[in-house]
């Protein structure tokens, strides 16, 4: 996909090996906080608690500074519709960005009932969604000893 070999080639600029490190940086947990800040903090699709950013593009401006709207904060559920079609297959950036713009632009988004509509896809966010809470839950449970 040539829009991922864009992103390693401004990483690289940007002095990061690959986007993991990218996103464990702390240039892009600030970039992250003022996205998830400048929304008060909730979903632009559903209106729910905000907990990811979904970059509408990888420039080297996005990357370093978050650009002009460049950055769309999400819930986990609205941030998988957007990155994954109906069959578990992986968006194109213009494609999520496309899928956000019809979302956006309809008011309160209703999330359940279009994954209820989309089973596959709602079974696939509620698993992703339960691994994550038990891997947060197994993380908690070594730090209490």
């Amino acid at each position: 996909m040539r829009e991922y070999e864009l992103r390693s080639m401004n990483l690289k600029a940007l002095g990061y090996r690959n986007y993991k490190d990218y996103l464990s940086s702390n240039l892009w947990r600030k970039l992250r906080s003022k996205a998830i800040k400048t929304s008060g903090g909730l979903c632009c699709c559903c209106g729910e608690a905000a907990t990811e950013v979904h970059h509408r593009n990888y420039d080297l401006e996005t990357l370093k500074n978050g650009g002009d709207f460049s950055l769309v904060p999400l819930c986990n559920a609205c941030h998988h519709l957007a990155e994954f079609d109906t069959n578990g297959r992986k968006r194109t950036t213009q494609q999520a960005n496309r899928f956000l713009d019809g979302v956006k632009g309809a008011g309160r988004f209703n999330t359940r009932r279009y994954l209820e509509e989309h089973n596959k896809a709602w079974k696939k966010a509620q698993r992703k969604s339960s691994q994550k809470r038990k891997r947060k839950n197994k993380d908690k449970s070594w730090t209490s000893f």
